[in-house]
C-alpha cells in the first residue's frame, strides 16, 4: 500500500504529465461555450487523522441539469432523434451537456493511471460541452458515479461552472462508504442521503401469462407476494458508514489542468474554450 507522501507523489506526476497549459484567462467577463473534461477519484485506504465532521448538509441545487448519454435512448431535443438499434444520435457539435466519446478527451492517460493504480479508486470521468454563464445564471449539473449501494452511489453531488473575471468552479460533491443495514444505529449518526433529483428506479419486470399462471399453480402462492417484493424496494439495505463532503470554489484559467486536493478525494478538471458549429463566441 503506498504511503500518503507517495499517494501525493503521485498525484503531482500525474499533473506534471498532463502538459503544457496556457496561461490566458477565462474570456474576460464574456459568457461563452466551454469543453468540460472532470476525473474526480477517492484515495483507498487513506492514513488520515481526520475526524470529518457530521453536521454536514447534503443538498442538490434547485436548478440543475443532467449530462445525457448519446448511447442511451432518453429525452430528445430537435436535434435529437432515436436510431433503429435505440441509441440516441445527437449532434454532439451543437447540443450542451451531451457526453463526448472518450477519443475526444484529454485526460485519458491520467484517469487510466489512477484506475490502475491500487491507491485510488476512478469514480468519475467524463468530457462534455456547455455555454458557461454568470453566477446568477449558471445552473448545477449533477454528477455521480462509483458502485451502486441501492438507491444510491458511492459519489453524488453537482458541480456548477460560472464566469465573471475569472471561470469559477464550485464543487458540492460527497463520497460515501456503506455497511450492510443490520440495523439503523449507524445511519443515524450521519445526514440523510438526498436522493438524485434524476433518480429513475430499476424497471420492475412485467408480469406475464406464463407467471401468472405459476402464481396460481402454486397453492402457497398469493398476492401478498407483492406486497412482500414492495416491502423490500421500500427497504435500506445499505447505510452510511462515512459520509465525506468536498465543498470548495476555485478560480480556474480556460486551458489549464486544475487539481482540488481532499484527503480522500480529489478532483482534476480542465476547462477548454470551444466554438459550436454556427455561432460565434
Amino acid at each position: 500500500m503506498l504511503s500518503q507522501s507517495r499517494l501525493h507523489l503521485s498525484i503531482l506526476l500525474i499533473l506534471l504529465t498532463v502538459g503544457g497549459s496556457c496561461a490566458a484567462n477565462a474570456q474576460g467577463r464574456n459568457e461563452g461555450w466551454y469543453q468540460v473534461e472532470l476525473v474526480v477519484f477517492a484515495r483507498r485506504n487513506a492514513k488520515t487523522e481526520e475526524h470529518w465532521p457530521r453536521d454536514i448538509k447534503l443538498r442538490y441545487p434547485s436548478r440543475w441539469v443532467e449530462l445525457k448519454n448519446p448511447n442511451q435512448t432518453s429525452s430528445h431535443t430537435d436535434n435529437t432523434h432515436t436510431s433503429a438499434s435505440g441509441s440516441t444520435n445527437v449532434d454532439l457539435t451543437r447540443e450542451p451537456y451531451w457526453l463526448l466519446p472518450a477519443t475526444e478527451r484529454t485526460l485519458n492517460d491520467q484517469a487510466h493511471r489512477l484506475a490502475h493504480n491500487s491507491g485510488y479508486q476512478l469514480l468519475f470521468h467524463e468530457a462534455w460541452r456547455q455555454p458557461v454563464t454568470s453566477a446568477k445564471n449558471a445552473q448545477g449539473i449533477l454528477i455521480s458515479g462509483g458502485q451502486s449501494y441501492g438507491k444510491h452511489l458511492e459519489l453524488e453531488g453537482s458541480i456548477t461552472l460560472s464566469v465573471a473575471t475569472y471561470l469559477k468552479l464550485s464543487t458540492t460533491l460527497w463520497f460515501t462508504q456503506f455497511n450492510v443495514n443490520v440495523d439503523q444505529a449507524t445511519a443515524q449518526e450521519w445526514p440523510s442521503i438526498p436522493l438524485r433529483p434524476n433518480y429513475r428506479p430499476a424497471s420492475q419486470p412485467a408480469l406475464t401469462l406464463e407467471s401468472d399462471i405459476n402464481l396460481l399453480d402454486d397453492p402457497l402462492a398469493d398476492w401478498s407476494t407483492a406486497n412482500v417484493l414492495a416491502a423490500e424496494e421500500e427497504s435500506t439495505p445499505y447505510v452510511p458508514r462515512q459520509i465525506v463532503l468536498m465543498k470548495e470554489v476555485r478560480d480556474m484559467r480556460s486551458n489549464e489542468v486544475h487539481y482540488l486536493d481532499h484527503p480522500l478525494l480529489g478532483v482534476i478538471v480542465k476547462v477548454t474554450p470551444y466554438n459550436p458549429t454556427g455561432t460565434s463566441q
